[in-house]
């Protein structure tokens, strides 16, 4: 089986979209769905800053959300500012 072929077919299996895009400035995951309200809606942020103790990361997510939920959910997610503490 070509490699073309085997990665359609795994593709069925998905449960989950993904997009990168950006909050705030920093690179971010969002996953949402393939069926809107059976699955998993958010967004992960690998690193809002370093500090001595190490990366500062981020993650919200909700489950099984209702569609307008959802759309608002993501909406939201482009709304966030960070702001860092001394």
């Amino acid at each position: 089986m070509d490699d073309y072929r085997q990665a359609k077919e795994l593709d069925q299996y998905k449960k989950q979209n993904l997009l990168w895009d950006s909050v705030d400035g920093r690179e971010a995951k969002i996953v949402y769905p393939r069926k809107s309200g059976i699955g998993i809606t958010g967004v992960y942020i690998d690193s809002l800053w370093t500090t001595k103790f190490g990366k500062d990361r981020f993650e919200l997510s909700g489950e099984n959300m209702k569609p307008e939920n959802q759309r608002l959910f993501l909406q939201a997610i482009k709304t966030i500012k960070f702001k860092k503490t001394e």
